[in-house]
C-alpha cells in the first residue's frame, strides 16, 4: 500500500481509484454522508495516503475527490474483509505481479555515439566540402540527440524470473522484453545502466538506461542470471 501510494509502483488511474475505495471501505465501512467522518474533508486529507502520489500532484482534488467518493460509495455493504481481499485480489492480478520494479529513464532506440573516429577538422583545409558535411552532419546528430532526451520515458525495468522486462509509465504497458539467456553482460555507470543482449552474437546490441541506481541493478540482474542458469 505504502509503495502505491508514493508512486514506487506502476498503477494506472482506473485502479489507484478502485484501491483507494477499497481502503477507505476497509477503515471506515460503507459510506455516509454524515456521521462520524466528515466527507469530503476527511477524504481531502487523506489523498496523499489513499492515491499515487504523482497523480495527486497532477490534477487538482477538484478531479480525483467525486471519483473516489462515487468508487467508494459502489462498495456499500461490503464487509472490511471482502474489502481486504478485493484488495489483493486486485493487486494479484496486475501482469509481472511479484516481480522487482526499478524506476529509470528510457528512450527506445538510445544509442551512443561513436566518438572513436571523426574527422579531425582542424588538420584540414578551411572551406573543405568535407568539413562542411561533416559540421552539418554533427549538427543534425546533436540536434536529434537533444530531441531524443527531450522524448526520455519515465519507465519502470521489471526483473521476473522469465526476463528483464521495461514497462512504460504507469500503465504497466510492456516495451520490450529480454529472457535472462539472451542477456550477455550488463555495465552499471554513474548515470546509467547498460545491458548488451543477442544470444550467439560477435557484437552484441545495446540498450542504455538513465539511472543513478546502476550497482544496484547490476546486483539484480546477476542474482537473477544465477537462479535462471540453476533452474
Amino acid at each position: 500500500m505504502r509503495s502505491i501510494s508514493r508512486s514506487q509502483q506502476p498503477v494506472s488511474e482506473e485502479d489507484a481509484i478502485k484501491l483507494g475505495a477499497l481502503l477507505l471501505q476497509h477503515q471506515y465501512g460503507d459510506y455516509k454522508r454524515t456521521g462520524a467522518v466528515d466527507f469530503p474533508q476527511a477524504l481531502d486529507r487523506e489523498l496523499w495516503n489513499l492515491l499515487p502520489s504523482h497523480y495527486v500532484q497532477q490534477d487538482s482534488k477538484l478531479i480525483w475527490l467525486p471519483k473516489l467518493i462515487m468508487a467508494y460509495s459502489e462498495l456499500h455493504g461490503r464487509s472490511r474483509q471482502e474489502a481486504v481481499a478485493m484488495y489483493m485480489d486486485k493487486v494479484q492480478s496486475w501482469h509481472l505481479y511479484g516481480c522487482c520494479l526499478w524506476p529509470i529513464q528510457y528512450s527506445a532506440g538510445t544509442l551512443k555515439r561513436d566518438n572513436s573516429g571523426g574527422n579531425k577538422s582542424g588538420t584540414l583545409k578551411k572551406g573543405d566540402t568535407t568539413i562542411r558535411r561533416d559540421k552539418e552532419r554533427d549538427k543534425q546528430e546533436k540536434e536529434r540527440l537533444e530531441r531524443q532526451e527531450k522524448e526520455n520515458l519515465l519507465c519502470w525495468l521489471a526483473f521476473h524470473p522469465d526476463g528483464l522486462y521495461i514497462l512504460r509509465g504507469y500503465q504497466k504497458a510492456t516495451i520490450r522484453m529480454w529472457p535472462w539467456t539472451e542477456i550477455s553482460n550488463w555495465t552499471p555507470g554513474k548515470s546509467s545502466f547498460t545491458i548488451s543482449y543477442g544470444a550467439g552474437l560477435v557484437n552484441p546490441k545495446r540498450e542504455v538506461f538513465k539511472t543513478a541506481d546502476g550497482a544496484q541493478l547490476a546486483l539484480l540482474c546477476t542474482k537473477f542470471a544465477e537462479v535462471t542458469k540453476s533452474a
